[in-house]
């Protein structure tokens, strides 16, 4: 390399490293921010935040940041700050879920709607018999009526707070997707439910969950946990007799 071109080459090494510098210089407080949180979120909130599952849903956001960057870009770039993008974006949100809502026959009711209508359902699609669901809301209880019918299922629904409302004994498979808090407090109503050699399959908690469920559904038989990131499960088989 000539003398000509090495200082070309020192030339534009000197450009880029000034241009990081300037970046730097007008951002460090929003750099150390960003590494404060990232910190703490990581000390504090290990199981949630470093998981490869939370890491790819917030980068399906990106785009959406970067769409609504470039809206606010041009409306600046032609004379003023214009917020309503962002504004327009939520309302378009809105509109979009209101639409995709109203489109399900039964409504979509708040709370464990869904997971009651879509545990009954796969039970049933892999072989279970008649499965039974339990809601204490009215708009879930027609939801799931209407999605049984949807998929062609046989479904008994019963309007009920909980399991203390069916037979005792009756059920060679129980499925709960409730929060762990509720676990806790109905681990006996659910093993009440199991006939002697039936399994309980019991999820929607944390990994650090884990240990203070695990009691509450030991006396009922053996029990296997199974992980999905930060997300755990619990599956008990009675003991016999």
């Amino acid at each position: 390399m000539t003398h000509q071109g090495l200082e070309t080459q020192v030339k534009k090494t000197k450009i880029k490293f000034g241009f990081l510098r300037t970046i730097y210089a007008e951002n460090k407080t929003l750099l150390f921010l960003f590494a404060a949180v990232f910190i703490l979120l990581s000390i504090f909130l290990p199981s949630r935040f470093l998981t490869l599952l939370n890491f790819q849903s917030m980068a399906t956001q990106i785009p959406e940041f970067g769409l609504l960057a470039m809206g606010v870009m041009i409306a600046m770039l032609m004379g003023g700050i214009d917020l309503s993008v962002v504004s327009i974006a939520s309302v378009s949100g809105i509109i979009a879920a209101k639409l995709m809502t109203g489109m399900i026959k039964g409504g979509v009711s708040p709370g464990q709607t869904g997971y009651v209508v879509l545990l009954a359902i796969a039970a049933a699609k892999l072989g279970s018999g008649r499965p039974v669901a339990v809601d204490n809301d009215d708009e879930a209880i027609s939801s799931a009526v209407a999605h049984a019918r949807l998929n062609g299922v046989d479904l008994a629904v019963v309007h009920a707070d909980g399991g203390a409302a069916l037979c005792p004994r009756a059920f060679d498979l129980v499925l709960a997707n409730i929060s762990a808090p509720l676990l806790t407090e109905r681990a006996a109503e659910i093993g009440a439910l199991l006939r002697p050699g039936g399994r309980a399959v019991v999820s929607g908690f944390l990994v650090e969950d884990v240990p203070r469920l695990r009691p509450r559904f030991a006396q009922l038989g053996p029990i296997e946990e199974r992980r999905l990131a930060e997300w755990a499960a619990l599956v008990i088989r009675r003991a016999p007799g």
